[in-house]
């Protein structure tokens, strides 16, 4: 018996019948759905046309003119207050009050609607209004009208207080408010707002028609019953079908099928009687009976090749790890590169995500002067982009040493490759040429992402320039060179996309902002360290999810001459930063010839003004600080800019530093102890920043 469950349990034909049954089920419950969204759409557009049609009506009853002396004159309009004979205005205004309720209630009914209500909003908060006109229909809304000039609340937070504003004061003209689920427990319903307007224009007050829809919610209710219904019946008539046509056309031939398939799978052995096309008259049955003998026969031949198959793979991954070996042969891994070379620290390194990639990386020099920084990533993977990234690689170096601007050698490039470029393939190119002697980087990018330049402040950010097109696209492409100046200290970081695109098995990437992130935590570190960092990074992040793309990386630090005669960097104005301030001063005048006497004025001097800005320029927040250092006829200048609070600190009395510090006032000695040691102090406030220079002989 249990045997006879399980084969009912797993059979097809009830698998079928279940599967029919779900498809019909999940049909319905998807065209109820959307039949009920767009019908419920439709309706509520209905609803909010003829709500605001309603108040449309409504408006052309009502006096806007008089809108404020009903409220004025509320009391005596309601009876509280009684008129004076002489009060013919009001005896009047009471009447037209009265007659507008009159035919507003019997309008209200008229038209089916629940309320129709005229209020007037408290400019000063919106929250607050008084009545003027309040017809509940009682079909729809047992509850007492509003008193004429009661004043009334909305509950925060709600929508009806800039509606209100907009219509009062913005001149706007229409305004629905769709309430499904009442707070108190009524109908559904909509609110058309309007506003009433005197005779110049102005908006007077407000009209307001409330409109039920419980209509709505009914039909809707007809319509779901309807879908369900009609799912049943065809669900019904689905079973009817499968016993007189799917069993004997469909379920029959598919267990033949299966049971020849079980066979070859315990014999491997060719059929005694074939399937062929009488199977059944569904032809794609027939052909799947006709396609499982010729899988069976090609699937012994298959065996018979598969050792041989086995070997030529091996060989493949013979060949593919020697291409490895000479891809990396190829590229300078010898560290450190230059040994005898003190100006510049270099470290490199290439990871493919299969066995060869297209990533590439150089750098050589051109003359004991410049030295070019290559980093490379050609289209696509495998053996076809390592062949392509080794003639971009040779052709770049025998251009680059022939002399020229990085722009002039990548159009050289580009146009001898797409001579012969039949594969369609490219590749991206970043190319400097570094003056070893200046720091400066002459350098054009060919489709690459722009590297990250790490300050010697511990500043860093990428570079941002032109990107040319990808080498290899369209022939006689052009290229634009651009400079980077690079400082003692500084240090240029080159990588492929397969840095930032790096990605975890959540299918989150690595991206620009963590790789700056990361290198912000490393910008102390030599360039090797650097690169060993970022490696440790990725991994840590990335996890166990396959590795996709290459990962490249190139990473120099420039360690050239002394500074020059000038030097600008920008940095927090934060008081923990003035070790910073007073160590990047130190380094610049190092071979100005300065005296340790005048070398200490001038921290102090710093130390204060520094200081000051940190303290007073950006209450309570931190905005920068920019310094300037230069050094002409042996005077020694410091320019502190910031765009905080104006202030001139010149400008305040100089302490009587003859009295004790109980008597002197507090505040002042700091600038007065910076102008002695100076030579001379300058202020001025100028395109909203404040700019302080000190001056010193050395």
């Amino acid at each position: 018996m249990a045997k006879k469950k399980i084969v009912i349990k797993n059979s097809i034909t009830l698998n079928m019948i279940i599967a029919v049954a779900l498809l019909l089920i999940t049909f319905g419950i998807v065209v109820t759905a959307i039949g009920y969204t767009k019908f419920n759409d439709t309706m509520l557009d209905r609803y909010e046309e003829g709500a605001y049609a309603t108040a449309r009506s409504t408006a052309d009853f009502v006096n806007g003119n008089h809108i404020s002396a009903y409220l004025e004159n509320a009391d005596k309009i309601t009876g509280k207050t009684p008129i004076e004979a002489s009060e013919t205005e009001i005896q009047a205004l009471k009447k037209e009050w009265e007659d507008t309720t009159s035919l507003l209630n019997k309008f209200a009914k008229s038209q089916g609607v629940a309320i129709i209500y005229i209020i007037v909003p408290n400019k000063n908060d919106y929250s607050t209004y008084y009545s003027v006109i309040n017809c509940p229909n009682p079909d729809f809304v047992p509850y007492t009208a509003w008193a004429l000039g009661s004043e009334q609340h909305h509950s925060a937070p709600n929508e009806y207080d800039a509606i209100y504003q907009n219509i009062m004061e913005n001149g706007l003209e229409r305004a629905n408010v769709v309430v499904k689920k009442p707070s108190n427990g009524g109908l559904p319903h909509i609110n058309s707002l309007i506003p009433v307007k005197d005779s110049s224009g102005k908006s007077t007050g407000i009209i307001v028609v409330q409109q039920t829809m419980a209509l709505l919610d009914k039909l809707g209710t007809s319509y779901t019953l309807l879908i369900a219904l009609t799912t049943v019946i065809l669900l019904v008539l689905s079973v009817f079908g499968y016993i007189l046509f799917i069993r004997k056309q469909f379920i029959a031939p598919i267990q033949a099928l299966v049971a020849e398939a079980q066979r070859f799978a315990s014999d491997n052995s060719e059929a005694e009687t074939p399937i062929d096309g009488e199977i059944s008259k569904i032809h794609e049955i027939s052909v799947l009976g006709e396609a499982l003998g010729q899988m069976e026969i090609d699937t012994l031949k298959n065996i018979k090749n598969l050792s041989q198959a086995i070997k030529d793979k091996q060989k493949m991954n013979s060949e593919l790890g020697i291409a490895k070996q000479i891809q990396e042969a190829s590229l300078p891994n010898t560290f450190p590169a230059f040994p005898d070379r003190t100006e510049f620290d270099l470290f490199a390194s290439m990871h493919p995500a299969k066995q060869v990639g297209g990533d590439f990386y150089d750098f050589f020099l051109v003359d004991d002067d410049h030295l070019a920084l290559v980093i490379a990533d050609v289209s696509g993977k495998g053996i076809p982009a390592a062949l392509f990234m080794m003639v971009t690689k040779i052709l770049i170096y025998e251009r680059t040493v022939l002399g020229g601007s990085p722009a002039e050698v990548l159009e050289f490039v580009n146009n001898r490759i797409c001579e012969h470029n039949k594969a369609e393939m490219f590749v991206t190119v970043w190319l400097g040429i570094l003056e070893i002697s200046t720091g400066k980087v002459i350098a054009a990018n060919a489709g690459h992402d722009n590297p990250a330049i790490i300050k010697n402040t511990g500043v860093g950010d990428f570079i941002s320039t032109k990107r040319g097109l990808v080498v290899g696209a369209m022939e006689g492409s052009k290229y634009q060179n651009f400079e980077i100046n690079l400082e003692k200290g500084d240090k240029l970081f080159l990588f492929t996309d397969g840095v930032p695109e790096a990605t975890d098995s959540s299918k989150q990437m690595f991206t620009l902002k963590r790789t700056g992130e990361t290198l912000c935590t490393l910008h102390e570190k030599d360039p090797k360290t650097i690169i060993e960092g970022m490696e440790v990074a990725l991994k840590e992040f990335v996890g166990d999810a396959p590795q996709f793309d290459d990962t490249t990386m190139l990473c120099i630090e420039y360690k050239g001459a002394a500074y020059k005669n000038h030097r600008t960097f920008t940095i927090a104005a934060d008081i923990d930063n003035l070790p910073v301030v007073l160590k990047n001063t130190e380094d610049f005048l190092e071979d100005k010839g300065a005296s340790p006497k005048a070398l200490n004025q001038l921290s102090i001097a710093i130390e204060e003004v520094f200081a000051n800005v940190a303290h007073y320029a950006y209450p309570p927040k931190t905005g920068e600080c920019t310094i300037d250092l230069n050094v002409k006829d042996k005077v020694f200048s410091i320019t502190f800019t910031d765009q905080g609070t104006p202030y001139n600190p010149l400008e305040k009395d100089d302490p009587d530093v003859t009295l004790s510090a109980e008597e002197r006032k507090e505040g002042g000695l700091g600038i007065f102890m910076a102008k002695k040691l100076m030579d001379n102090i300058a202020y001025e406030h100028k395109d909203g920043h404040n700019i302080l220079t000190l001056e010193k002989k050395l």
